[in-house]
Order: C-alpha cells, then structure tokens, then sequence
C-alpha cells in the first residue's frame, strides 16, 4: 500500500526475476504515470520495436524474436499494467485500452523514443491500435497478431485514416 491509497507496488528482489535471455536485459523505468518493468536488446543499434504482449502473459514472451531481431532492430518489450513485474495500478474500465496506451506513451517518452515499429498480440494488439489512433506521429509502421478482431473491425478505418507510414496486418486464426 502507499499511503492511504489502494495502489500496491509489487515488492521485487531483483535476484529473484526469472531468468531472461542472453542478449536481453530487464529493468524499472519510472515514467509519469507508473512503473513499467521493461525488457532491452543489449544491442542499442537500429530502430526501434516495441512489442506489447497479450493478456495472462508479459514481455517475457517476445525474448526469443528479441535475440533474433537484436542485430537490425533496437527492440523493447514492457509489461503492462498488472502483467508481469509492473505496478498494479487500478485501470479506468470506461476508458477502454486507453490506460495502458497511455502507459506506453509515458514509456516512450521516459526513453526519449519518438518514432516507433509497434509490435501488438492479442490484448497488446488492441492497445497498439489505441496507441496508433491517439498517438500517429509516433508510429512507423504497426504489426497486430491475433487481435481483438472485433476492435479490428471497427478500428482499421480509423487507423488507416491516422497512420503516415505503413500498417502491416498478421492475423494468425486458428480454425
């Protein structure tokens, strides 16, 4: 508890985190709005991909793709708010998927990345498009794997209206 607040941060002993890849690294960026544990190439070279992880699920999940990317690409990967190591900080339901893209812009601006390769899965992908439609100077291209497909739907006119640059769709359906 902080305060009198409801807000719990999650005590970690950093000898205690799950083992990461070699090649990656994880650490806590404090950002405006929250604590985000976060996951780095060691390899500081090329763009960037942020890639956002579905729901039940962390940053962890990207690693492998991480080291395959990390001589061409800078590549980032956080948890969102309540997943993984990040701070559980109550979310505001009635504003959709627009805490934790918030939370992603906070992130981004902590590190001072201004343009971004957006890499969302499931829940990720639909905080992607958040993140798209509020934030489309920011976004170099966008990559949504097995999204919300009913956000799909409803959201691709609105993306194709606000992305400069090129939108890239995996749809992976399972029949």
């Amino acid at each position: 508890m902080i305060g009198d607040s409801p807000i719990k941060i999650k005590e970690v002993d950093m000898d205690d985190l799950p083992k990461i890849l070699e090649g990656v690294e994880g650490k806590f960026i404090e950002t405006s709005r929250i604590k985000i544990f976060t996951r780095f190439t060691t390899k500081i070279q090329g763009n960037q991909i942020v890639f956002i992880h579905g729901n039940l699920t962390s940053g962890t999940y990207f690693e492998e793709t991480m080291v395959e990317f990390e001589n061409d690409f800078y590549c980032i990967a956080p948890d969102l708010r309540g997943y993984g190591l990040t701070e559980d900080k109550i979310i505001d339901a009635t504003s959709g998927l627009r805490d934790w893209s918030d939370d992603l812009k906070a992130l981004l601006d902590a590190l001072n990345l201004k343009k971004i390769h957006l890499v969302g899965w499931s829940l990720g992908g639909g905080v992607s498009m958040q993140f798209l439609i509020d934030n489309p100077q920011r976004v170099q291209s966008l990559t949504i794997i097995d999204p919300f497909l009913l956000l799909v739907l409803v959201e691709l006119k609105i993306i194709r209206e606000h992305l400069v640059g090129m939108i890239m769709l995996a749809l992976a359906v399972e029949l």
